[in-house]
């Protein structure tokens, strides 16, 4: 019994500092990413369009004046504020660094690492926000041809 004990007291901190090596990795890796900063640019790219089909929207409301126009803008900036609080960096990073942690291997974390030190890694970064922007530009684009389809289904009651 003293022997398992003696093991368990040798092995735990052992384990603890592995897994704050794999941390401090992860965020490091998450650093050289720059994901503190793309998700910024991600939900800034994600305002706009809110905010752009928001106001596409309200424009179609005929009977709408223009001081419900402004509350109803008021309060979409509000909703946009709030997630955006809700999901900024100081919240979502301890996310990030378990999902990294939980998904990579130490070994892939150093590989990973290594890859984003090269040209091509650091292209990978510096366009990863604009290929999200097309994305979602595009699939903005599939859901505005999807809406009457939607509208009539939800008629269908």
């Amino acid at each position: 019994m003293k022997v398992v004990l003696a093991l368990v007291l040798i092995v735990a901190p052992l384990a603890y500092a592995d897994e704050a090596t794999k941390i401090a990795k992860v965020e490091s890796l998450l650093s050289l990413m720059n994901v503190e900063h793309q998700q910024k640019q991600i939900m800034d790219q994600m305002t706009q369009m809110v905010m752009s089909q928001f106001k596409e929207q309200m424009a179609k409301e005929p009977h709408t004046s223009a001081a419900e126009m402004a509350k109803a803008e008021d309060r979409q900036k509000k909703l946009i504020a709030l997630i955006a609080d809700q999901t900024s960096w100081i919240k979502m990073k301890p996310v990030f660094v378990k999902a990294y942690a939980d998904t990579f291997t130490e070994s892939e974390i150093d590989a990973i690492s290594a890859f984003y030190r090269t040209p091509a890694g650091q292209a990978m970064i510096e366009k990863l926000p604009v290929i999200v922007g097309k994305v979602m530009q595009a699939a903005q684009a599939q859901m505005a041809d999807l809406m009457p389809q939607i509208e009539a289904i939800i008629r269908e009651r």
